[in-house]
């Protein structure tokens, strides 16, 4: 069985008000380690979102609900 997870950023995998997206890092290692997806659904534009992908090393398609 294959699984992917879909996610927010705000106020989900990153601190509302930190921005910080340490707490979800054990999570993040685990997705990693048994090769599931984690694709971000999210109303940030392309730009923000590839912040993410890149500092996570998620390397997974994403969705952006910003079309400015």
């Amino acid at each position: 069985m294959q699984y992917i997870v879909f996610t927010d950023q705000d106020g989900t995998l990153v601190d509302h008000d930190t921005d910080s997206y340490e707490a979800a890092l054990p999570a993040i290692g685990m997705l990693k380690e048994k090769g599931i997806p984690l694709v971000f659904c999210t109303s940030k534009t392309k730009a923000e979102i590839e912040v993410y992908v890149d500092e996570l090393d998620t390397g997974h398609p994403f969705i952006s609900g910003c079309f400015s």
